[in-house]
Formats: C-alpha cells, sequence, structure tokens
C-alpha cells in the first residue's frame, strides 16, 4: 500500500458517522454505562496516510483505533520518516490518541481504518474518575515503554536479517493477543516493506534484499503491499525471539 501524499492528507474523505456504543472499544470495554453517556461517541472512516493526529494541532477530539492499522512517526525536513511504533485494535500498546499528556510524534493510518471519535475533555475526565480506564492507560504506558526499549536493541545490535524477524515476531505475537480469536493460517501483516525500512532506521533496498532471502527461505512471501508470514516459528528460531518484554500485554 502506499500512503497518501501530503497534499492528499489535507483532503480526508471522511464518511457520515455512524452511531457507536462507547463500551466497544477495547480501553473502555467494561466500563458502566453511565459512565459513558456524556462520550457522546461517533464512528468515522478514515483513508490510509491519514493523520489521526498532528502535535502542532491537538484539536478538541480523541480519535481512538476500532479497525485497521496505524503508526505514530516523525517526518524529517529531507522528508525521512522514523516509525516509532505501530498500532491496531485491542492493543493496548497506544491505540489512542493521547488524551491529555504531552505529545511530540504525528499518529497515521497504515491502512483505510475506523476510528471512533470522543471529546478529549470528556475522555481526559472519565479517565481521571475511573479506575479501570487509568490501570489500562498505565498499562498502555508500561508496554510502550517495554516495547522501546527492545526496538533500540533491535536497532542497535541485531544484523538486519534478524532484526526484521524480530520486528515480524513482535507483532504477530501482539496481534495473537489482541485478536486471539480473529486468526488462522496464514499471519498477515498489513505492512510495506518502506514501512519496515521506516521502522528499524534501514533503506527499503536494504530491506528488499534481506525479505527476498526469508521469502527464499519460505519464512514469509509479500502480497499487494503486506508481508505473509509462512512460518512464525522459524521467524522465531532466527532471531532467538523472547516474548517476555511482551508479557504486560497480558
Amino acid at each position: 500500500m502506499t500512503l497518501s501524499t501530503d497534499s492528499e492528507l489535507r483532503h480526508d474523505i471522511r464518511r457520515p458517522s455512524d452511531p457507536v456504543q462507547a463500551d466497544a472499544c477495547d480501553l473502555l470495554a467494561g466500563v458502566a454505562p453511565e459512565h459513558l453517556v456524556d462520550l457522546t461517541p461517533r464512528l468515522e472512516s478514515r483513508n490510509a496516510g491519514t493523520e489521526l493526529f498532528n502535535p502542532r494541532e491537538p484539536g478538541d477530539s480523541v480519535q481512538i483505533l476500532m479497525e485497521g492499522w496505524a503508526c505514530r512517526d516523525r517526518t524529517f525536513g529531507d522528508g525521512d520518516r522514523q516509525i516509532t511504533a505501530f498500532m491496531f485494535p485491542g492493543d493496548l500498546a497506544s491505540c489512542w490518541t493521547p488524551i491529555e499528556s504531552p505529545f511530540d510524534h504525528r499518529v497515521r493510518t497504515l491502512t483505510s481504518c475506523r476510528v471512533m471519535v470522543v471529546s478529549r475533555e470528556r475522555l481526559a475526565d472519565l479517565a481521571r474518575r475511573n479506575s479501570v480506564i487509568a490501570t489500562r492507560r498505565r498499562r498502555a504506558m508500561r508496554t510502550d515503554v517495554s516495547i522501546l526499549n527492545d526496538w533500540l536493541v533491535n536497532v542497535g545490535r541485531r544484523k538486519a536479517p534478524e532484526r526484521i524477524a524480530h520486528l515480524l515476531c513482535e507483532l504477530n505475537h501482539r496481534l495473537e493477543i489482541a485478536r486471539p480469536h480473529v486468526y488462522c493460517g496464514d499471519r498477515v501483516i498489513p505492512l510495506t516493506q518502506q514501512d519496515i525500512a521506516d521502522a528499524l532506521g534501514m533503506t527499503s533496498v536494504h530491506v528488499n534484499r534481506v525479505v527476498q532471502k526469508l521469502r527464499a527461505n519460505q519464512l514469509l512471501e509479500i502480497r499487494k503491499g503486506s508481508m505473509i508470514l509462512r512460518d512464525p516459528h522459524g521467524l522465531a528460531r532466527l532471531c532467538a525471539f523472547d516474548s517476555a518484554y511482551l508479557g504486560v500485554l497480558s
């Protein structure tokens, strides 16, 4: 999949909103209905490549990811991009835009997405009053730190094949926890080789060379801008993947 240009981002197509129950999202699941009534959520569609959050224009709403994939990233003056997190529904490792704390990265969709839009002020107030939401937010922050620490090790010390395999294994493990009953058969990671390069500090040419080797070893396939994990266990053996650092997700 190809991300939209900046000019396209300014013309995001937003379809009419649909009614939605606030507790349909993982952050708010199980919270008493009377506590959610003031949120007045609405469900909206976003195209791939759409900004969900810009730190220079925080706005007065929060967009919670309900379907699709997104990322946190920072773009530099020369057009280079560094992805610092991947997000998808059901995974509390930063799957929503900031509620109240300072934030210096954009959040951008990688695929077509559906988001639940709620008032930032009302959600922040609910988070302060509700211990369930507060606990989930703390767990999400702990998970973010754990993942970022391991990404630092991944980029700094692992060789390119192990680096890519480790990222794919991490995403696969997070998907298993977030959506245990959804996936069967081959696991699809909807990321382009450029997305992987931007997350791992590599060039897309280098990523392509490594991916072709992994493909030749029947560990994965490439299909329409996605990675198909044919042998997750083989990838895990290649990079000695240990999911212990993701234990806070369970």
